[in-house]
């Protein structure tokens, strides 16, 4: 059932705003680390990942340079999944900490404020 935009808040469409906006940025983010073959429409797999060890990375001849943990990915899907998957749990830990902090730091500004009028009021 569809709200009457007279009874919508204005605070949950700017909620709602920020919320797609960190969405996309996710998504973007995302999108440009683990997608980086457009040469067809499907998953292909890897044909054969030979892996040597050369200057502290690992190198292959089907994919160029890899990471350590790409390593161990067989199929391209697995390892696009795995990326999107590891960059967005990084990406909510990171906006979590900083939630996190934000809300520290503003319960130590209360304080101080709270602290100024005690001294303020004598």
């Amino acid at each position: 059932m569809a709200v009457p935009p007279t009874e919508i808040n204005p605070e949950q469409i700017k909620t709602f705003k920020e919320f797609l906006s960190s969405y996309n940025k996710l998504s973007e983010i995302c999108f440009l680390d683990c997608v980086n073959d457009f040469t067809s429409r499907t998953i292909k797999p890897y044909e054969v990942i030979i892996i040597f060890w050369l200057f502290g990375r690992f190198q292959s001849y089907y994919s160029g340079w890899f990471n350590l943990p790409d390593m161990f990915c067989v199929y391209k899907s697995t390892c696009e999944d795995k990326c999107s998957t590891n960059c967005t749990e990084k990406y909510l830990k990171m906006n979590q900490r900083i939630s996190q902090r934000f809300q520290e730091f503003q319960i130590i500004s209360n304080d101080n404020l709270a602290a100024a009028q005690k001294l303020g009021n004598k």
